[in-house]
């Protein structure tokens, strides 16, 4: 019992700290640095695509699910960077606003 406590809070970690990292990074740091964590979830996605075996013949329909599977982190980062990104541009425009009215 005691082995399933620590499983569950070893993979919430592997779950929430990515996502506490991605926020921080777009939070703190400018500029395109908040694409480095969409980057590589979309190259670990490209990975596990091209390690699906060629077992019947047809192989098109495990491949679009698995990209579809794998790339939800990627959507998740990409749309946080989105967030913050329109965040950021609207405070600048709104300090170039308050320059011009000065």
């Amino acid at each position: 019992m005691k082995l399933v406590a620590v499983n569950s809070v070893i993979a919430i970690l592997f779950l929430v700290l990515p996502l506490i990292g991605q926020i921080l990074i777009c939070k703190y740091i400018r500029g395109r640095a908040g694409l480095i964590l969409p980057g590589i979830s979309f190259i670990i996605s490209i990975i596990y695509m091209l390690n699906i075996p060629d077992i019947d013949g047809n192989v098109w329909p495990s491949v679009l699910t698995t990209l579809i599977i794998a790339n939800i982190p990627t959507i998740i980062f990409y749309l946080i960077y989105r967030y913050y990104n329109q965040k950021e541009k609207q405070k600048d425009e709104l300090d170039k606003m308050e320059i011009m009215d000065m």
